[in-house]
């Protein structure tokens, strides 16, 4: 396998995708934030031409959406990725669809990667019909090609089959053929072979490193199964709720890792060693919710080798006494509770947590028992202060540290157990040494869209306004009323449209989500033209102006 060059190809700077949540409609109509899954934020990392860079975590490390951002699939809330010197940011509609030719996908399920209506020959080429190549004849020489670059021979036998005519290898095989065939320069394979048996795996690893020798391709490898990554990939970033943790030449990470998540990911790698003790010191729990993730490092609350300045906090606490009740007798819980009080409020993450019911004194011996317990454990390190409050006690706990990538030998690591000088442009540039940006304008949740539609509904819901005054007032003078019947029917529908663009203010106005008095535009506007809409229709039903014996009877006929 040649080496990877030092050119790079794809520069990824300060990137981050994040998710807004959708709320109640009530919580929309008043512009309250539901909240935002961080699923990607502010990852750096430089891919070079001809390298396997592996992007390694548990669901929901934000992998996935990191490689979808390469392709535009998911688009970038800050940051920039710059593919050959030019940032995907810029392009959109056309100029996207174009750079989908040098950078594909291959996805985790070849099953449903596959249209399985159409043949292999009609799968593979649509993408070259998509991108203009319009002869059949052309099309079919290059879907013949590729097919036997994957190892799909004789092709003949395989043209007209259909997905449910081949085996999962063979699928996997033909989704390779269809990412190749317009000639690309990166692939980015999302799990490409974790739905395939485990006799077909090393096969299609091998069969893309081939690719990767003949056609010199750079590729992204998504995957949780460190051990495929030790064979395919040059270099591993280790990724842990949406942040790169560690990342470094393979050979470095199996040999000296030095993040606690690297260590433990590897060290549940499955042995086929029979004398191979488990394990016992693997994470606790769970990924955290990417919602509101963990203050400081996002790792710490299942780290063993946390340290105070961590980022501890109130949900920790909270999780450490429902730990010591699960080992206590249902009389034992039940007096405990009764002086601990309810634990609820600990849910929203804070730097200090009040419990207690029973009386500080009563408190400060439970929290007492709850540490001979477990005198290890690192929160109590953590936490700075116990103070009484009432009828209980205010724990608080030491300011966190949120590190950012650090050189540590051969690789780069955001731990605070390496406290070096960052160096390299991905410690350099880091959102996480620089100050809090200041407060972003209003104005900076204003768009086009958004201006658009406040001017048309509030045209939309005044004009038949003027229009009525202007009839109102000619009919008082004159006694005559030419366009009643005309000004019912532009009131109505001015109401509609009026109340059309107020609740697309509330719903989807473009910016409105930074610019929260936006949303009460939209609820002025969405009220005008429901006003609007019932003056027009009252004079529908109002007495006829026939019945005026000032009216021209011409309106009457």
């Amino acid at each position: 396998m040649a080496w990877p060059s030092t050119e790079p190809i794809v520069d990824i700077r300060d990137l981050s995708v994040h998710y807004g949540l959708r709320g109640g409609s009530l919580a929309r109509l008043i512009g309250s934030d539901a909240g935002t899954v961080k699923a990607v934020d502010g990852i750096n990392l430089t891919l070079r031409r001809g390298e396997v860079v592996g992007l390694v975590g548990e669901s929901g490390s934000g992998k996935s959406t990191l490689g979808r951002a390469l392709l535009g699939l998911a688009p970038a809330t800050e940051g920039s990725i710059e593919f050959e010197g030019q940032d995907l940011a810029d392009l959109s509609g056309r100029r996207l669809r174009a750079l989908r030719r040098d950078i594909q996908m291959v996805f985790q399920d070849p099953s449903a990667a596959l249209n399985p209506a159409m043949t292999v020959e009609e799968a593979v080429g649509d993408a070259l019909r998509v991108h203009g190549m319009r002869s059949a004849s052309e099309r079919r020489t290059k879907v013949i090609d590729a097919l036997e670059r994957v190892g799909l021979s004789p092709v003949e036998l395989f043209l007209e089959k259909y997905p449910r005519d081949l085996s999962g290898g063979q699928k996997q095989r033909v989704v390779l053929a269809r990412a190749i065939i317009t000639g690309p320069s990166v692939l980015v394979a999302d799990e490409p072979i974790s739905m395939l048996d485990m006799s077909v795996r090393a096969k299609i690893l091998q069969l893309m490193l081939d690719l990767k020798q003949d056609l010199g391709l750079t590729y992204v490898y998504i995957t949780h199964d460190l051990a495929s990554a030790k064979f395919f990939c040059d270099r591993i970033a280790i990724m842990y709720l949406g942040r790169v943790v560690e990342i470094g030449p393979t050979e470095e990470i199996f040999a000296n890792p030095r993040h606690p998540y690297t260590k433990a990911l590897l060290r549940a790698i499955p042995d086929p060693d029979p004398g191979r003790q488990l394990p016992r010191d693997l994470p606790r729990g769970e990924v955290p919710d990417a919602a509101s993730p963990p203050f400081g490092c996002a790792f710490h609350p299942r780290c063993n080798e946390a340290t105070p300045i961590c980022g501890w906090e109130s949900r920790d606490l909270r999780a450490l006494i429902e730990g010591h009740w699960t080992r206590r007798s249902a009389e034992e819980y039940a007096g405990e509770r009764s002086i601990v009080g309810d634990l609820d409020h600990l849910d929203k993450p804070t730097t200090g947590a009040t419990i207690g019911s029973a009386g500080s004194a009563e408190t400060r011996v439970f929290l007492d028992r709850v540490r001979a317990e477990k005198p290890d454990e690192p929160i109590w390190g953590g936490i700075d202060a116990i103070n009484d409050v009432g009828s209980g006690v205010r724990v608080q706990f030491r300011e966190g540290v949120d590190p950012a990538l650090r050189r540590a030998g051969e690789v780069q690591v955001a731990c605070v157990l390496y406290p070096d000088e960052p160096t390299g442009v991905e410690a350099a540039e880091s959102d996480r040494d620089r100050p809090p940006p200041p407060p972003e304008p209003v104005s900076a949740g204003i768009n086009r869209r958004t201006v658009g539609l406040t001017v048309v509904g509030l045209i939309a819901a005044l004009l038949p306004f003027v229009a009525f005054a202007g009839i109102t007032r000619e009919f008082v003078q004159n006694g005559v009323l030419t366009s009643y019947s005309r000004i019912n029917v532009l009131g109505i529908l001015g109401g509609v449209v009026a109340f059309g663009c107020g609740w697309a203010l509330l719903t989807k106005g473009g910016g409105a989500e930074r610019a929260p008095w936006w949303k009460a535009v939209g609820v002025v506007v969405a009220l005008l033209g429901v006003l609007q809409f019932l003056h027009g229709s009252s004079l529908l039903v109002a007495v006829s102006p026939c019945q005026s014996e000032r009216v021209d009877s011409t309106w009457c006929r």
